[in-house]
């Protein structure tokens, strides 16, 4: 009777035990009443876990399964939820009845929905063992690789197999088949991902439409991000083929769609995270950084709750790209870090290059050499030759530049304008290499090889990518003299303004400042150069920043005449005007002012339109820094 009991894992009614073990009721309340009168028992369970213990160490291997698997059935038939049937079927190593896989599969989902993925990925193994149809049994597999992928993206990797010879016996949903060719993407297996997504048909499957958004963003993505090698692109016939010509078809545009889609039907516990991270990823280098950093903080929560340590990493990676590129290094290095501490680079397979240039990127611009240093050499060299390592190398690569090593810089942002070239990501918001590339020429002394780069990267990029055009004027005012190279650092400081790249716009004041004191204007270089000193502060840049500050260049304002002159001009605009000034005055961009004071870009522009006119200045350039000290203090 207690080895019964044991079984069950609970306390159980007379009448459970007796059907149990096939026993007389009446036998079973004296067994029982028996063992509380011995200390063992106390309101019907066991009084310490020592005793449970040592009534099934009494019982052989074979006699305890046939226990359990009695248990299972018993407990199925009266109701019990799925998740208590379950540890039973476990105990038993699963039966090989079609009930048992159901209850398997549906303690697994109530186990995933809880946060305990390993717990569902042990009710699937079992699930999977117990499984004799072989379409379903399949299905089980595809739902136990996605469960372990999301604590463990390695561990699927015994999977691939199996599920690729279901995929080629027709065995295989849609949703698996996606899933398997994300999989085979993240291992960098770029070939055999696209003939997997090739092979995909959704005729005579019912497929929803978040599944047919996945595919289509399978697709695509591995188009432009995968680059597709190695096949016959004259078997017209293949699969492969397929693929090739459709994703030929589709627009960036396109790709952004369906990104969109994706992220607008994606629910953590059954989205599939390779595909929600490539439509975050899709977002970003659209430049849609408010987008995937609102979609990053909508999904996070979520992933944190179901312990889904996968999810929890490729969001943190996602908003540290985000940080990068918006020029704030404090949360660029907080994400990437993390996003590598969740998830140890062993599991990031072809994605690596991501987090470690996201961390390498923020290191290196915040003046932590060694850091920087460190995460180089401590790189796995596994997750080379795909489109994320360009990310790294092209961190790498700013690294050597800011540590004085061009010739090394070079060599790397050479290399990732070889590879990119000619492929669809090579558009400068994947990785902007002419830059940085032009750069490290400048610093070699080849003015002329840096500026035709710059040439044919104004010549590509986008009229609304800011960042970038405004980038390229600044590195391009170093190949000209003055006062040609001034007025080139005033329309990069413009556009840059509306960029939303703190580090970039900093590094635009900086190089201006300069050139304005070259030319004399010494009204102009004070004002600039305490914008400078002030941006570079706040997105983290302390080398840049303490180079202005052992410039001697530029001072905090006191209790000066300009600061009295601009108290008094600050009196002349209205409560909502005086906001909007200040914040521009500190070089906050038209877009970064509408979201603090939860305002629209228009009305922004209306204020400081009447701004200008009331303080007699042409443009946010002409505003006192001193106005971004009083709307501080006003504030």
């Amino acid at each position: 009777m207690a080895r019964g009991l044991a079984v069950l894992g609970a306390p159980a009614s007379a009448d459970v035990l007796a059907r149990l073990l096939n026993s007389e009721q009446r036998t079973v309340v004296e067994a029982l009443d028996a063992l509380a009168a011995t200390g063992l028992l106390r309101s019907g369970w066991f009084s310490h876990q020592a005793a449970r213990a040592a009534a099934l160490s009494g019982l052989d291997g074979e006699t305890l399964t046939a226990l359990y698997e009695r248990s299972a059935l018993l407990l199925h038939s009266d109701g019990a939820v799925p998740s208590e049937v379950a540890e039973r079927l476990v105990a038993a190593g699963g039966i090989a009845e079609d009930w048992s896989v159901d209850v398997l599969r549906n303690a697994a989902w109530q186990a995933l929905r809880e946060g305990n993925p390993g717990r569902a990925a042990e009710f699937l193994e079992v699930a999977h063992q117990a499984c004799s149809d072989v379409r379903e049994r399949a299905e089980v597999l595809g739902a136990l690789a996605r469960v372990l992928w999301l604590t463990k993206p390695t561990a699927v990797t015994s999977l691939l197999e199996p599920l690729c010879r279901s995929l080629q016996q027709g065995n295989l949903s849609v949703r698996d088949s996606v899933a398997l060719g994300t999989f085979l993407a993240w291992q960098g297996r770029a070939d055999e991902a696209a003939l997997v997504l090739g092979q995909v048909d959704t005729r005579g499957d019912t497929c929803d439409l978040a599944g047919e958004a996945e595919l289509a963003l399978a697709r695509q993505w591995i188009r432009w991000v995968v680059p597709f090698k190695g096949t016959d692109a004259a078997d017209e016939a293949s699969p492969a083929y397929r693929v090739e010509e459709a994703a030929e078809r589709a627009s960036w545009s396109d790709l952004v769609r369906s990104a969109e889609q994706v992220l607008q039907c994606c629910r953590i516990a059954d989205a599939l995270p390779v595909v929600v991270l490539s439509a975050l990823l899709v977002l970003a280098f659209d430049d849609k950084l408010d987008e995937a950093q609102r979609w990053c903080e909508t999904l996070g929560p979520e992933a944190e709750a179901l312990q889904a340590v996968a999810w929890v990493a490729m969001l943190a990676t996602v908003q540290g790209l985000v940080a990068v590129r918006r020029g704030d290094l404090i949360d660029a290095e907080r994400h990437s870090r993390r996003a590598l501490t969740v998830m140890p680079q062993h599991n990031w397979g072809a994605a690596l290059g991501l987090p470690l240039s996201g961390l390498v990127h923020a290191t290196t611009a915040m003046g932590r050499t060694d850091e920087a240093e460190t995460l180089i050499k401590e790189a796995l060299p596994e997750a080379r030759r795909n489109p994320f390592w360009l990310h790294f190398l092209h961190a790498r690569g700013r690294f050597y530049l800011e540590n004085n090593r061009p010739y090394a810089a070079l060599a790397d942002f050479q290399t990732c304008g070889r590879l990119l070239g000619g492929t669809p990501l090579g558009h400068a918001n994947f990785v902007s290499w002419r830059c940085d590339l032009a750069e490290a020429w400048l610093r070699l002394d080849d003015a002329r090889s840096g500026k035709a780069l710059l040439e044919e990267q104004l010549t590509r990029v986008n009229a609304d990518d800011k960042r970038v055009r405004g980038r390229t004027l600044r590195i391009m005012a170093a190949t000209l003299k003055q006062p040609a190279r001034a007025s080139m650092l005033r329309e990069a400081v413009k556009v840059l303004l509306d960029s939303g790249d703190r580090l970039e716009l900093a590094l635009a004041l900086a190089d201006s400042s300069e050139a304005e004191l070259e030319c004399g204007r010494f009204a102009e270089f004070r004002l600039i150069s305490h914008q400078a000193k002030r941006m570079a502060k706040m997105c983290g840049a302390e080398p840049l920043y303490w180079r202005l500050q052992n410039s001697g260049s530029v001072e905090e304002p006191g209790e000066t005449p300009a600061l009295r002159k601009t108290i008094h001009q600050f009196a002349l605009l209205s409560d909502a005007e005086r906001k909007v000034a200040a914040l521009a005055a500190q070089g906050r961009s038209n877009r970064e002012i509408s979201q603090t004071l939860f305002i629209t870009v228009s009305t922004v522009e209306q204020h400081l339109t009447k701004t200008y006119r009331k303080l007699g200045v042409s443009s946010r350039f002409g505003l006192p820094v001193e106005l971004g000290l009083v709307g501080s203090a006003d504030h």
